[in-house]
């Protein structure tokens, strides 16, 4: 079988773009064999040229809508990053019907009905499997695999940057600062760690998956977000002292009464799927129906997962292109509108400054009529466990009690 050769337009050569272009070097005889296509780099859009001198000077431009409109691209991938220019690139790129990979989460969760619906009205594919997980094919699944499916919740975590701060917390008893600085140092953290830290980043994938899995926008403006700023290492040490790990999990739940999505550190029990999961590694939790619950775990960062997530969406809209049927994205059926109320019930953790733990009936007293049914000390306080309770009742509670208790997390068992 003779291959289709396809041109591509790259838009950023940072570490994804240079990993899909090792990528396509290592394996595109084997894409050729397998799936009759050959993707061959026509155009790179870059920064600066003089930063890649290694690369042929007649493939590179600073224009990056140079890119996207030279005829000899037949396909579009994005992965500058950022919010502009890539928005005006991609949004170009559709509109001039040449099939769009991203792995932008930001432009995705943010901008989602408005591409899905120009790529409907110009007849042409858009996929950003990479901005979700980088290499875990979750989204693809959620489409195809589970398409018979109601998704009734999603739990994860798809941080790896907050997740390998709050391992090192945990493994070499460090505050946040310290383990910031490591992940830093590692190039698991930006300059600015902000939107890792802050939960921004997990919020707009939460948002890609709960759009995905119900075809109706979930503004990640709307997601409740809580950030790890505020994990210190005394509650990394009152979580191990209930056999805990904390996590900062993404939470959707699309209860057919109710619609719940937040991002929020929890103290995750050994019994969780998210307990074992360390370092820079991602999990997701899919609950539905009716196939029950599967899990989707691995590497969710780095140039070779992400590039491998780009150039299996790329190989399939090159295929669509070969054959002239492009799989256009479904229509936007509506917008999410989570509840700011929970019906759901849950087992919490409230920390207290006293080591000593005699406090236990005074905070009884205050969270009554709610029980507590587990309590240890730790150096620097003490933690105590609640019985299964309404989480608007619990939050009631806390906040007459906002004094006598510095910190409180939902345990997941």
């Amino acid at each position: 079988m003779k291959a289709t050769e396809i041109g591509l337009g790259l838009l950023g050569y940072g570490t994804v773009g240079k990993g899909i272009h090792d990528l396509l070097a290592a394996n595109g005889k084997e894409i050729e064999q397998r799936r009759g296509v050959r993707l061959t780099i026509r155009k790179i859009a870059v920064r600066e040229l003089s930063n890649h001198l290694e690369v042929e000077q007649s493939l590179l431009s600073t224009n990056p809508l140079a890119v996207v409109n030279d005829p000899s691209c037949q396909l579009v991938a994005e992965v500058m990053g950022g919010e502009e220019p890539a928005l005006q690139c991609i949004s170009a790129a559709i509109a001039s019907k040449r099939p769009t990979a991203t792995a932008n989460k930001l432009v995705v969760a943010k901008h989602w009905p408005t591409l899905i619906e120009l790529a409907r009205q110009n007849n042409v594919g858009f996929r950003y499997e990479s901005a979700v997980c980088a290499g875990i094919p979750i989204l693809s699944s959620i489409k195809v695999g589970l398409a018979g499916n109601h998704i009734e919740s999603i739990t994860g975590i798809v941080n790896g940057t907050t997740n390998f701060i709050l391992t090192r917390m945990r493994e070499a008893n460090l505050e946040f600062e310290e383990a910031l600085s490591e992940a830093k140092d590692l190039g698991y953290a930006e300059a600015d760690p902000s939107s890792d830290v802050d939960g921004w980043d997990a919020a707009y994938k939460l948002s890609i998956l709960a759009s995905v899995s119900t075809n109706r926008w979930l503004d990640p403006d709307l997601i409740k977000r809580q950030s790890i700023r505020g994990i210190s290492r005394s509650t990394i040490q009152a979580a191990s002292a209930l056999g805990c790990q904390v996590k900062l999990a993404a939470r959707f739940s699309n209860a057919r009464e109710a619609t719940l999505a937040k991002v929020e550190p929890v103290f995750a029990m050994p019994s969780h799927a998210l307990f074992a999961v360390d370092g820079t590694e991602n999990i997701v939790q899919i609950s539905a129906s009716p196939v029950g619950r599967l899990q989707f775990r691995g590497s969710g960062a780095g140039a070779g997962t992400t590039a491998s997530g780009v150039v299996s969406d790329l190989i399939q809209l090159a295929i669509e292109l070969k054959d002239g049927r492009p799989c256009i994205p479904n229509p936007v059926i509506g917008e999410i509108q989570p509840s700011r109320k929970s019906e759901a019930e849950s087992s919490f953790a409230v920390i207290t400054s006293d080591e000593s733990g005699s406090n236990r009936t005074a905070i009884e007293r205050l969270l009554r009529p709610i029980q507590i049914v587990n309590s240890h000390t730790f150096v620097g306080g003490a933690v105590f466990v609640t019985e299964c309770c309404s989480q608007e009742i619990f939050l009631e509670r806390i906040a007459a009690a906002s004094e006598d208790i510095s910190e409180f997390y939902e345990v997941l068992k």
